[in-house]
């Protein structure tokens, strides 16, 4: 299956470790076209109000007319998008393993041996020739020891060094506020005194990631991906 990284922030990744995230939401990039009367144009699909759907073929011409009120029991979205012979609609599909790119540094313990540390939860591991050996006991924060070396962005994490990989098990379209108080359980957050309910605490989060372009109150479409529960969180 292919590997295909994406990033999280540091209080994801632990959400991830500690088998508390199994879900990610994502914009949808372009944003689809939403006419006056309530079409919704993708690029691999059209709705129409009155539940008629047509997806396009691979070229984004021709495809398919179907009734989406024949599937009344499952998502119209997730149905055009199991339909449509137009190719990888989504950045990521079932099958596809999610490698999370973390913050991390490279440093060495206190005898002078290579390690790879990450700043999520400031596990350490011994490395060699481009790999990770084994883990590294090693209690200290880089954060109080500096002199040590320096963080660097989640986005320069090489191949070898991700630790996190978990398959994609479910891919579907959907507006951000379709979002229910399990789906933001799923998401990783926790319920905190000044929020009302676990969408409440997903709505802060995700405005504190994409608020300026995509905030919570302009309900973007997003691709809602599952991806299974990492079992063996103390391990690589």
């Amino acid at each position: 299956m292919p590997e295909k990284p994406i990033l999280f922030s540091g209080p994801m990744v632990r959400a991830i470790i500690e088998g508390r995230k199994t879900q990610t939401r994502r914009v949808i990039k372009p944003q689809p076209v939403v006419e006056q009367n309530g079409t919704v144009h993708f690029p691999w699909a059209t709705f129409f109000p009155n539940g008629h759907v047509h997806t396009w073929d691979r070229n984004g011409v021709g495809g398919e007319n179907w009734d989406a009120n024949r599937y009344p029991d499952e998502n119209k979205f997730l149905q055009a998008l199991l339909r449509t012979p137009y190719e990888n609609p989504s950045p990521y599909q079932p099958g596809d393993i999610l490698c999370v790119k973390e913050t991390w540094a490279e440093t060495c313990d206190e005898y002078g041996s290579p390690i790879i540390v990450y700043r999520a939860d400031n596990a350490a591991f011994y490395i060699g020739e481009k790999q990770i050996l084994a883990p590294c006991e090693a209690a200290w924060s880089l954060d109080s020891y500096p002199a040590c070396g320096k963080w660097r962005p989640s986005i320069f994490l090489p191949k070898w060094a991700w630790r996190i990989k978990s398959p994609v098990i479910s891919v579907r379209p959907e507006r951000l506020q379709d979002i229910t108080e399990e789906d933001a359980k799923a998401e990783g957050v926790t319920l905190l005194p000044q929020h009302i309910n676990l969408i409440h605490s997903f709505w802060t989060l995700w405005d504190s990631i994409n608020g300026k372009k995509h905030p919570w109150e302009s309900n973007p479409w997003v691709w809602r991906y599952g991806f299974r529960k990492r079992e063996n969180p103390k391990h690589v």
